[in-house]
């Protein structure tokens, strides 16, 4: 089918019957070019799973796709897992994206800062303190286990030092 065909049919369906896919065709049959795929995307994020792989190893594709569902992380190319910006746009929308994030995100401390304290963390903090805690413990109870010990990081969260041993550990849930 044309271009104008395919992003009529992905209009005109409803999204049921584009996850599952319609007329006896799968959804990836549709997604021969990119415009294609950003379209299913922009619908609904969960289309990416449904997407070839080539569309999954793509930025624009999958970025746009995780705006909209942001656990769509677990079907996006392994590279873009590792890919600080992207993962980023999930985590924001939903820390719990940040499970399917490569072991190196999980290991960066830079990348743990940088996300619990986000660009508005001051104003966070003096408009609901406990939900700006909380989002930072949420975010940080996905990092590696040597990196939930890290005195900065845990800082952020308010959360007391690290201490072998102690129940002073709590505060932090196991993702």
């Amino acid at each position: 089918p044309s271009q104008v065909q395919r992003l009529q049919s992905i209009a005109t369906h409803s999204i049921v019957e584009l996850l599952h896919g319609f007329d006896g065709k799968h959804v990836c049959e549709l997604c021969l070019d990119r415009i294609a795929a950003l379209a299913l995307v922009r619908r609904d994020g969960r289309l990416l799973r449904r997407l070839p792989d080539a569309f999954r190893a793509d930025p624009g594709v999958v970025m746009l796709a995780l705006r909209r569902h942001p656990l769509g992380l677990m079907h996006a190319a392994i590279k873009l897992r590792d890919n600080p910006q992207v993962v980023r746009i999930a985590a924001s929308c939903n820390p719990h994206a940040l499970q399917y994030a490569s072991e190196s995100l999980k290991a960066s401390c830079s990348f743990f800062t940088s996300l619990m304290q986000g660009e508005d963390h001051v104003e966070r903090l003096l408009a609901n303190p406990k939900e700006a805690l909380r989002w930072a413990r949420t975010v940080l109870s996905f990092a590696s286990p040597a990196l939930q010990k890290d005195p900065h990081l845990r800082n952020i969260a308010g959360l007391p030092p690290y201490q072998p041993g102690s129940e002073n550990n709590a505060g932090l849930r196991t993702p």
